[in-house]
């Protein structure tokens, strides 16, 4: 263990984690609650499956479980049109042993506005320059943990927390009613990180209509009676995608949140190394079809089903979704697990008396390896 003196009461730890988890437990991606809008086109295709009695190698700890019933009848109502848009073929993906880069300016800057400040990151790392590679824990903590600089290969991140709460001693100071900079000024420095870190603006989740997907959110503080006394803080983050889709059950992300007068209270970078592995064919319409028959589905964790069972099982949409598995006790995924597309389907339960339950299902996408 190295440890450093900062000017404010502080340790530093190289090559191991000390005292302190950075990281919450994994939380699934906003993604994995969003319903999918109701299909338009019928499609008249109705078969009839076995949910069981059959071997599923297919799983989701924590987001998808079997479902609780033998027989259904099948019905396809997905729109044509989202039929014929999904890709003939997609990526598998595998996290990357190989360390990430990072501008030694960026980590630089961001040591700068934390309580950090004066600590110079070239003798965190040996005395690089330029471009860092990050082979090393590094994790700088005040006492108690109250404020944090840590770097984790392991997991791809790097993450500050500054422990100023709005950032102002209201004993001393009433602040004028909004001191931060605004959502397009933090999105340019949310960019500049980006680049700093080497982190594509491809791999970022995009709106449907190809912009990319802000997440924004401020917070205030309030007085006696509610009314708004100032603004305490603004954030902007970015989350990641594969081939242009979405995060099933990791959520990696950048995200920077500014306190008033622009002090840094938090930026969170979990963003690992990925490279595609091989590249597999997409199921069609009757092979997903298929799958289901053959029991290879699970219904979301959150699905209500029928007080009666399900008779009928009505597909209403579908949406393409990259699933990272779960590794043991919530630790980093391991480089030789494959990270593959699935299909989310939209879909309503029904039971003999009529009684329905809009809710999830979860199919393999692509053939198994």
């Amino acid at each position: 263990m190295i440890r450093f003196g900062i000017g404010v009461q502080t340790s530093v730890t190289i090559g191991l984690i000390f005292h302190f988890s950075a990281f919450k437990s994994m939380s699934l991606n906003q993604a994995v609650r969003k319903r999918i809008g109701r299909g338009v086109c019928i499609v008249a295709l109705i078969a009839t499956g076995s949910a069981h009695g059959q071997t599923n190698t297919f799983v989701m700890p924590l987001i998808g479980e079997p479902l609780p019933t033998s027989k259904f009848e099948i019905i396809n109502q997905i729109p044509k049109s989202r039929l014929s848009s999904a890709p003939k073929t997609l990526p598998i993906c595998r996290y990357s042993s190989k360390p990430r880069e990072a501008s030694c300016a960026g980590l630089q800057e961001l040591l700068d506005m934390s309580v950090f400040k004066g600590t110079n990151i070239s003798d965190l790392f040996h005395g690089q320059t330029n471009v860092l590679l990050l082979r090393e824990t590094v994790r700088l903590a005040t006492p108690k943990n109250l404020d944090y600089f840590s770097i984790d290969p392991d997991r791809g991140s790097v993450s500050v927390y500054n422990n100023i709460g709005t950032g102002v001693n209201l004993r001393t100071e009433t602040p004028e009613y909004d001191t931060i900079p605004n959502f397009e000024s933090i999105q340019k420095q949310v960019m500049s990180f980006a680049r700093m870190f080497g982190v594509s603006t491809n791999e970022m989740e995009r709106k449907e209509d190809g912009s990319i997907l802000l997440r924004r959110t401020d917070g205030t503080t309030v007085a006696r009676g509610g009314a708004v006394k100032f603004i305490s803080r603004r954030s902007v983050g970015v989350s990641r995608s594969v081939a242009g889709y979405s995060f099933l059950g990791n959520d990696e992300k950048m995200e920077l949140v500014l306190g008033v007068k622009g002090r840094l209270q938090q930026f969170d970078l979990r963003w690992r190394p990925m490279e595609a592995v091989r590249t597999n064919r997409v199921f069609d319409v009757n092979e997903i079809l298929e799958q289901i028959k053959q029991g290879r589905v699970l219904g979301d964790v959150m699905n209500k089903y029928p007080n009666d069972g399900i008779a009928k099982i009505t597909l209403k949409d579908i949406r393409i979704l990259y699933y990272v598995p779960t590794s043991e006790n919530h630790g980093p995924v391991s480089p030789s697990a494959d990270i593959f597309p699935i299909a989310s389907l939209h879909a309503v339960f029904s039971s003999k008396k009529g009684e329905a339950e809009e809710g999830g299902l979860f199919v393999r996408l692509t053939e198994s390896p």
